[in-house]
């Protein structure tokens, strides 16, 4: 991929003319686009591509480093050099407009240490991967991927405006700080969420985070949490896609989920009365006994394998697998729905017990199916 700003230089009649688009830096499309010949037949041999790459600034030429993308050809002069960085300098400050840096395409800048102050970038994807500071008034506008994986700091205010970021180094947002991601965010070294912070995201990654502050409400597709060890009162999860908590211990009373996907909650062990799970798929395998009233709306798999006992009046209402392969005894006059009902560790079944499922798995095989309703 190339770096910055990248042309072909073609050398005819003694003169050297880069040639570079507005569109993109891939040298195959220049050439396609200016119809330059790749080959070995006449008039293809006095071609080649190059690059110029900011190395100490984005804005002055003598920061900047000239490149053949393949090697320096026997025809090749350092006049010529001279003439191509010129030219390719020009090229490269006709994508500015004031502080704004605008290019339809890939702006690839990882040899870039350092932003100017103000500056805007404005690209369908932006590779910053060497800076490690955010200068205050950088704004970033970018319609496809954001990759900043070596910064630390972001200064108050920032406005991030992506399809995917990649902030894996960041450990601390700060106050005003917005993330307006259509696709996913990474925020894997954050430890700490800032009391009323709002995420906008497809894909949330904020797997550093150990406490959630009061009043927390996460909306995005997938949220990965599985740092988080306590969940306060009052949060709400309104997720369309994937929810991991899988350090979380206990539910508090009130907590809502609201999961179109699967959600993972694999080390709590208690569940409060009256909690209501909703979700295409449920993992609660550290759980060991289930509250009365205990509600689950589950359209997938329901996965409870240690819980021994179902107290009366729980209801299972699942369209796929449910998984209770530690319950040894179940209560009379109890209905299963289901899709696939596990039930490895049971061997008698009271009077009255149905089951609307289309297979049933439980311990004594010699046990007659006539118990069971199936639909």
């Amino acid at each position: 991929m190339c770096q910055a700003i990248s042309g072909v230089a073609v050398l005819a009649n003694e003169t050297i003319t880069v040639y570079t688009s507005d569109k993109t830096d891939s040298h195959t499309e220049i050439r396609e686009e200016f119809n330059i010949r790749d080959d070995y037949g006449p008039g293809a041999t006095r071609q080649t591509p190059i690059e110029l790459i900011p190395i100490s600034g984005l804005t002055d030429i003598s920061g900047m480093e000239f490149r053949f993308d393949d090697c320096r050809p026997g025809w090749w002069t350092d006049a010529m050099t001279d003439e191509a960085i010129r030219q390719l300098f020009q090229a490269w400050r006709s994508r500015w407009n004031g502080n704004v840096l605008c290019f339809p395409s890939t702006l690839q800048l990882n040899s870039v240490t350092v932003i100017p102050e103000g500056t805007t970038f404005k690209a369908h994807n932006l590779y910053l991967d060497s800076v490690t500071v955010i200068p205050e008034g950088t704004t970033f506008d970018v319609d496809g991927d954001l990759y900043l994986n070596s910064v630390t700091v972001i200064p108050e205010g920032t406005t991030f405006k992506a399809r995917t970021l990649h902030l894996h180094s960041v450990t601390v947002i700060p106050e005003g700080t917005t993330f307006d991601v259509d696709g996913d965010l990474y925020l894997n070294s954050v430890t700490v969420i800032p009391e009323g912070m709002t995420f906008k995201a497809h894909n949330l990654y904020l797997d550093s985070v150990t406490v959630i502050p009061e009043g927390m409400t996460f909306k995005a597709r997938t949220l990965y949490l599985n740092g988080v060890t306590a969940i306060p009162e009052g949060t709400t999860f309104d997720v369309d896609g994937d929810l991991y908590l899988n350090g979380v211990t206990a539910i508090p009373e009130g907590t809502t989920f609201d999961v179109d996907g699967d959600l993972y909650l694999n080390s709590v062990t208690v569940i409060p009365e009256g909690t209501t799970f909703k979700a295409h798929n449920l993992y609660l395998n550290s759980v060991t006994v289930i509250p009365e009233g205990t509600a689950f709306d589950v359209d997938g798999t329901l996965h409870l394998n240690s819980v021994t006992v179902i107290p009366e009046g729980t209801t299972f209402d699942v369209d796929g697998d449910l998984y209770l392969n530690s319950v040894t005894a179940i209560p009379e006059w109890m209905t299963f729905k289901a899709r696939t009902l596990h039930l490895n560790s049971v061997t008698v079944i009271p009077e009255g017990v149905t089951a609307r499922a289309k297979r049933v798995f439980f311990k004594n095989d010699n046990q007659s199916t006539d118990f069971w309703k199936l639909n």
